[in-house]
């Protein structure tokens, strides 16, 4: 993210450069005192803001749920989602989001839109949702695919640890399951999308902290 330009040759007062002309320019964008000072064409640029659709897609099964209140993964990508939010907001970015828990989608935000009503929105989800059951990645990556009718950035926030979920019961299963998601995680590339993948762990899972025998229950 960050600031984001689009170059575009228009006849505006925000200048941005000059470049040598090409055959196949447009001469009305031909700034000639340049070409006298150089002896040669140049074409006047000028540089406008573009908007770019931030999409936000959240996890919320019930593994998210693993860690304190305030230090579990969901409390983590839940933070992570409000803060990508807040700068696309500040960069006058349409902003989108949806949530996938209980084996069903949240999308009811999945609409870009503009301005500071879906950053509070996303905020008031973060907040309030509990997680549980299973996020559904193939559906929750076409409806995403469905809505976004321009090339935009696409932010995905889980632990990435099981995409099948609970119903996935043996290795086959699970394989199936990383296959559909990358499969969907491919077609959002070839729309155009670029695909942001951030992989919220608990230190438990990184630093693994039991010795012997544990019995372990996530809520």
């Amino acid at each position: 993210m960050g600031p984001h330009r689009s170059k575009r040759r228009e006849s505006s007062q925000d200048f941005y450069d000059h470049r040598p002309y090409v055959q196949g320019d447009d001469l009305r964008f031909v700034d000639w005192r340049a070409a006298g000072r150089s002896s040669q064409l140049r074409i006047r640029q000028s540089q406008a803001e573009s908007r770019l659709n931030i999409q936000i897609l959240l996890d919320a099964g019930v593994h998210m749920n693993y860690g304190t209140p305030s230090a579990s993964k969901w409390h983590c990508a839940g933070q992570l989602a409000c803060a990508f939010a807040a700068l696309a907001h500040q960069q006058n970015d349409s902003i989108s989001f949806a949530l996938g828990h209980s084996g069903q989608i949240d999308r009811a935000q999945l609409q870009p839109m503009p301005g500071g009503k879906r950053l509070h929105q996303l905020i008031q989800r973060s907040q309030t949702i509990t997680p549980t059951g299973d996020c559904p990645w193939p559906d929750l990556l076409k409806s995403s695919r469905l809505a976004l009718n321009a090339p935009g950035l696409v932010i995905i926030l889980s632990d990435f640890l099981d995409p099948g979920g609970a119903s996935c019961q043996d290795e086959k299963a699970k394989s199936q399951a990383d296959k559909l998601l990358q499969e969907e995680l491919q077609l959002l590339r070839g729309q155009g999308q670029v695909v942001l993948l951030l992989q919220c762990l608990h230190p438990d899972e990184l630093n693994f902290p039991w010795q012997g025998s544990e019995h372990l229950e996530i809520e």
